[in-house]
């Protein structure tokens, strides 16, 4: 059992019978849950189906270029530079969560000079239409937003949104 499950048992066992208390006991378990570093779906698929997680293991699969580690997990350890070692060991104490999925939203460009902001819905296979509701807009992956059309993108700003 890991210390960080252990400290949460414990808070979640601690009676909140007032509600400072209480307060107390979320604000704990908020924090803890912030020790916990964030990665990418397909890093947590892996570290799904690894039975052993500790650091050095990590790392050594990392420096093994002939190890059968993903390339997508090795670019992510990559792009942690100096914080490599600190994260995955985060990751070995306190576990991890799961990024939000990234989705784009395509909205009129702020040069087009429009009253409003205009976002795009899509209706049906290669239908689209317009709203000035962002939350009416489609919000599309990446290999989704390739496939609309490219007379569409002209013009038009592509907006990040976590779902």
């Amino acid at each position: 059992m890991s210390t960080i499950k252990s400290v949460k048992d414990f808070i979640k066992e601690v009676e909140a019978n007032s509600e400072p208390m209480k307060n107390w006991k979320d604000n704990c378990l908020e924090y803890l849950e912030t020790l916990k570093p964030i990665v990418p779906n397909e890093v947590a698929d892996w570290y799904d189906k690894i039975t052993y997680w500790s650091a050095p293991v990590i790392l050594g699969l990392y420096e093994n270029e002939l190890s059968d580690m993903p390339n997508s997990v090795r670019e992510w350890i990559d792009s942690l530079g100096d914080d490599r070692r600190m994260v995955l060991y985060d990751i070995s104490r306190f576990g991890y969560r799961i990024e939000k999925n990234l989705r784009l939203i395509i909205m009129t460009s702020s040069s087009m000079l429009m009253a409003n902001n205009y976002y795009v819905v899509k209706k049906g296979d290669k239908a689209y239409q317009l709203t000035t509701d962002m939350k009416n807009a489609t919000k599309f992956t990446r290999d989704e937003l390739n496939k609309v059309p490219e007379s569409l993108q002209i013009g038009w700003t592509i907006k990040k949104v976590y779902v």
